[in-house]
């Protein structure tokens, strides 16, 4: 991932909490935001956790993904009251990108288990 395609994950981050809606810039979104990839995004404010939602499943484009798990960690989960304005200027976050899923091939739990311990 280039330093452009941080960039512009961290603008449709910040604009979609501040708008409470997924914003997603499709026309800045790169080669590499197009891809379909599963998401994570965890907020901090003042170092403690503020709210983390995410998708294991790729069904959309990374930059969709991103816009929607932000707006989501902000509002909607259920651990946190949502993000206030106050809040915001002062949240932390980390977007969490997953690699594609690779199918694992097995006979029993012990090759199994050998393939998951690394």
């Amino acid at each position: 991932m280039t330093e452009e395609d941080k960039v512009v994950l961290r603008k449709i981050l910040d604009v979609s909490i501040k708008d409470k809606c997924p914003t997603y810039f499709e026309n800045l979104a790169t080669e590499e935001l197009l891809k379909k990839r599963g998401s994570f995004v965890t907020l901090y404010l003042n170092g403690n956790l503020r709210g983390c939602i995410g998708n294991l499943q790729a069904n959309v484009p990374l930059f969709i993904s991103v816009a929607e798990n932000a707006v989501r960690a902000a509002y909607s989960d259920y651990r946190f009251e949502p993000v206030s304005a106050d809040e915001i200027k002062n949240i932390d976050y980390e977007i969490s990108i997953l690699t594609e899923p690779v199918k694992i091939e097995y006979s029993n739990l012990s090759s199994l288990l050998g393939q998951l311990i690394v």
